[in-house]
């Protein structure tokens, strides 16, 4: 159970979530929620013994691919907290233009289509997002909305 972002919580939820024996610490909240010594109450509100995981675009371009025409692409990369490590994932595009390369991977290349520099038509723009599967448990990171350029119609 997360520790809520709003409303009232009791150090009996932060010792349930953390797995503290009694009596605990504030110094052993504040590693096990990644926070600076001294902490206020506020800085627990969303705070999770799980893993943190987040998405990162690594790289982002454009290049040819033939005379006179060039491809957008960017890379995405999952990054996480935490001792265990992703047993799988699974990348998407909530666009309809990109081509996922390497799905399965900590890393995912989203090539876009191949355009003509010029008559291009405009961007498909979406957030790239991924299931990622740690220990056991399904968690789906969305990334930043991210353009590319398409040929066709939108």
């Amino acid at each position: 159970m997360t520790i809520p972002t709003n409303g009232t919580f009791t150090s009996e939820q932060v010792r349930a979530e953390w797995g503290f024996a009694t009596p605990f610490t504030s110094s052993q909240v504040s590693s096990a929620a990644g926070l600076n010594t001294p902490w206020t109450s506020d800085q627990l509100r969303g705070k999770s013994s799980g893993p943190t995981v987040t998405i990162q675009i690594t790289q982002s371009s454009s290049e040819a691919v033939g005379s006179g025409r060039r491809r957008d692409y960017f890379t995405a990369t999952i990054n996480w907290t935490g001792a265990t490590t992703p047993s799988s994932y699974s990348w998407g595009w909530g666009g309809y233009s990109a081509a996922v390369v390497s799905p399965t991977s900590r890393t995912c290349r989203f090539n876009g289509q191949s355009y003509n520099t010029l008559s291009f038509n405009g961007t498909d723009q979406s957030e790239p997002f991924c299931n990622v599967v740690i220990a056991g448990q399904t968690y789906t990171i969305v990334g930043p909305r991210m353009s590319l350029t398409t040929d066709g119609d939108l």
